[in-house]
């Protein structure tokens, strides 16, 4: 209900006129108002209830009916008291707080899917995270008279790092500057999600002053106040948060004031204590430092021992291990003798080398060093994450020449022990000619800093740009996987045979799709079932991909799928559930790859 402001009689809400004297009424700045089931944008969003609101915005759960399976959050943008300049403004951050989220992805930010104006009002359509806000969490134990176990706010804060150095990398840098546990979701995964992007900047280094000072009291840092921020901002809010989380202090009670406290872990409260540092200077320099503190803290590094390899075992029987939608399936295979080298599965236990259809045959060419091995086991095990659902792949190991043919990747481990080995770069030099003559792939990766450019391997593709091994933990373990995903897009676009089109089945298609030039070459696949087709609409994410599902018989588009490079996400299964009901391999579902856009579906 509102108030006419001619008569003084109570009028409902949204009407244009009084029912009691016929006055004209001033419409309604008020967010929040939209009831369930109302419609928006041309009747595309059912709205189901509100979840939240705010000074800023009210948020709802709605339903997409275009999309009939999708469940997605509608921000509504708050025009309470504006008008003018001042809602100009506040439309200008909207929206650009739409386009910012719209380039970030990350798996702790909400995917978003589009913008709208309906009504006169802006709407920002997100993905929707079912689950609680870490405010909500931390009240309930409060009001228990309980804390936030210490394994969960370590594993809350680390994966706050994650997403707040992503941030942080962007060029320019991102700053949320406004972090509090209000604007942290919580699935029921554990898996933390940073909302309300609406109040983020782009750091401009020189630039001392922000348009505006904003922030949350007891979050935001002293210098936010004078309209100064920076990457250490964000750190000063998370150090508050880590602080409340572990203490059950709520800061905006005493802002600027964290009291010592003891919970037997000196390093993290030295930690804390050093993030919320009134001088911005004196806390940690940058998010990777302190990410790399916490996990310091997690798990302890033990004093560095001498490496020992030791020799793999040989059973009578050997598995060869393939990783599908993330269970490990093993098939038992009589053991053979390799003359060509030493065959290791992905997990690095020997194996027997079966020839599926799309079974792929990695080479490794390394040196007997120590070190040099150590690096590649760590590069084995990272490519083993990320290979879930890929179809078999072998690992051989030798320097003999006659040993890399029938590979399908060849990779060279470079280091200088590498170019002193008389066999190593008589590999390489085999490896050269076949991918000359056969195109067989070959990839170098520098392992340790040494000499290549001075040999023939500089026609070669050649990652990182200086070398693995680096004196920070953190920048070597970014770069083994970086070369983990490199050797894992080779295998990719290996499995596939150079097949681009045709008959082909669902993971041979998605690879093409994920790896490939899929989106160019074969954006459409048909399956055999006849019933369904897929669209490669475009890409999503750091990796992944939209699909469109098209039901043929009823000659539209009837879901969307975001589809990432590990194949056991939910949107898999749902898609294998339409598909291949009995099927939970999309290597078993059969079809057709095309250029074309399936007959008889309109558009």
């Amino acid at each position: 209900m509102q108030v006419c402001l001619t008569c003084g009689k109570d009028i409902p809400a949204l009407v244009r006129f009084c029912s009691w004297c016929g006055s004209a009424v001033p419409q309604t700045t008020s967010t929040g108002l939209l009831s369930p089931q109302s419609l928006l944008h041309k009747g595309r969003y059912l709205i189901l209830k509100q979840i939240g609101k705010g000074g800023m915005a009210a948020v709802y759960r709605a339903s997409d009916l275009h999309l009939r399976q999708r469940t997605v959050a509608i921000k509504e943008m708050s025009q309470q008291g504006l008008s003018g300049q001042e809602l100009q403004k506040a439309i200008d951050a909207f929206i650009r707080e739409a386009e910012l989220l719209a380039r970030l992805k990350h798996q702790h930010l909400p995917h978003i899917y589009e913008q709208f104006e309906d009504r006169g009002r802006r709407y920002l359509v997100m993905e929707f995270i079912e689950g609680e806000t870490l405010e909500d969490r931390l009240e309930k134990l409060h009001q228990r008279g309980d804390h936030l176990p210490l394994a969960h706010t370590l594993n809350i804060t680390h994966q706050l790092c994650v997403v707040l150095d992503y941030l942080h990398t962007q060029q320019p840098p991102v700053i949320f500057r406004d972090l509090k546990p209000a604007n942290i979701m919580l699935n029921k995964q554990q898996q933390i999600y940073l909302i309300d992007f609406g109040i983020a900047r782009l750091f401009k280094p020189g630039q001392s002053k922000d348009t505006t000072a904003l922030g949350s009291p007891g979050y935001a840092p002293p210098e936010q106040y004078r309209q100064a921020t920076s990457p250490r901002s964000d750190i000063y809010s998370l150090g508050a948060t880590l602080h409340q989380m572990l203490t059950g202090t709520d800061p905006s009670q005493h802002p600027f004031y964290f009291q010592p406290f003891s919970i037997n872990q000196p390093a993290l409260e030295r930690l804390v204590q050093h993030m919320v540092a009134l001088d911005a200077k004196q806390r940690p320099a940058s998010m990777q430092i302190v990410k790399q503190s916490l996990e310091n803290i997690i798990q302890p590094r033990k004093p560095q021992q001498p490496i020992s390899i030791p020799k793999p075992q040989k059973p009578p029987i050997a598995s060869s291990t393939r990783i599908a939608n993330g269970v490990q399936i093993q098939k038992k295979k009589p053991q053979a003798q390799q003359a060509s080298g030493k065959v290791v599965s992905v997990s690095g236990q020997p194996t027997t080398p079966s020839a599926p259809s799309m079974s792929v045959t990695v080479h490794t060419v390394i040196a007997a060093s120590t070190a040099d091995r150590h690096l590649w086991i760590s590069i084995r095990e990272q490519l083993h994450k990320l290979v879930a659902g890929f179809p078999e792949i072998r690992f051989t190991e030798s320097n003999l020449p006659a040993a890399l043919r029938g590979a399908d990747v060849v990779l060279l481990l470079l280091s200088n022990d590498f170019l002193a080995s008389s066999s190593c770069m008589a590999a390489a030099t085999a490896a050269l000619k076949q991918h000359d003559i056969q195109q067989t792939r070959v990839l170098s990766i520098v392992l340790r800093p040494c000499a290549w450019e001075q040999s023939d391997l500089d026609r070669i593709k050649t990652i990182p740009e200086d070398s693995v091994t680096h004196l920070s933990i953190y920048a070597q373990e970014q770069r083994i996987l970086e070369a983990a995903k490199e050797i894992r897009k080779l295998v990719a676009i290996a499995s596939l045979r150079g097949k681009t089109s045709g008959a082909m089945n669902l993971l041979q298609w998605l690879l093409c799709q994920l790896y490939g030039e899929g989106r160019k070459l074969c954006p459409y696949f048909k399956a055999n079932s006849g019933r369904y087709a897929l669209q490669h609409l475009r890409s999503a994410g750091l990796a992944g991909i939209i699909l469109h599902l098209i039901d043929l018989q009823q000659e539209r588009i009837v879901n969307e799928y975001l589809i990432g490079p590990l194949n056991n996400s939910a949107d898999m299964h749902h898609l294998l559930a339409v598909l291949a009901p009995s099927s939970t391999d999309p290597e078993e579902v059969q079809g057709t790859a095309s250029r074309r856009y399936p007959s008889n579906v309109t558009r």
